[in-house]
């Protein structure tokens, strides 16, 4: 998958070796309910850490939720 623009010529802020070749939200998606996902941060990332990030964010995803007392909790179960 192509970088997006602005991320051309930057390096990877996970792992600062490679080339950034995606654009990685700062704060996974999944994190948040739809009406709440306008305007996350992204950053430039290699697609290995970002697929690494990926798997750890899906998880955290999952267990987050049952112990979080926020207001919009029960929605993103």
């Amino acid at each position: 998958m192509p970088s997006h623009k602005k991320f051309n010529d930057k390096m990877c802020v996970y792992c600062a070796t490679q080339p950034a070749t995606t654009e990685d939200h700062v704060f996974a998606r999944g994190f948040f309910v739809e009406a709440r996902r306008d305007n996350l941060p992204k950053v430039p990332a290699c697609q290995p850490c970002n697929q690494v990030k990926s798997g750890l964010e899906h998880y955290l995803a999952t267990v987050l939720p049952f112990a979080g007392r926020h207001a919009d909790g029960p929605a993103n179960l």
